[in-house]
């Protein structure tokens, strides 16, 4: 009867670990899944910085125009 109450209990920490593994698991997918709105925000942030230099670009073409029609 020991023994099987011994076993139990090994049992059970046996299943402990592995749930606290899969908790861990979930933390790292948690943190994949953070990581990976972190690029997509970097990705939108890009692309408004590319769009913000495209504008301060056409606004160079724009003063150019300006200063060839008063040429």
């Amino acid at each position: 009867m020991s023994n099987r109450v011994y076993d139990n209990r090994m049992y059970n920490r046996v299943y402990d670990n592995r749930v606290y593994d899969n908790r861990v698991y979930d933390n790292i997918v948690y943190d994949n899944i953070v990581y990976d709105n972190l690029v997509f925000a970097n990705m939108v942030y890009d692309t408004y910085t590319r769009l913000y230099d495209n504008l301060g670009y056409d606004n160079l073409v724009y003063d150019k125009l300006m200063r060839d029609n008063l040429v």
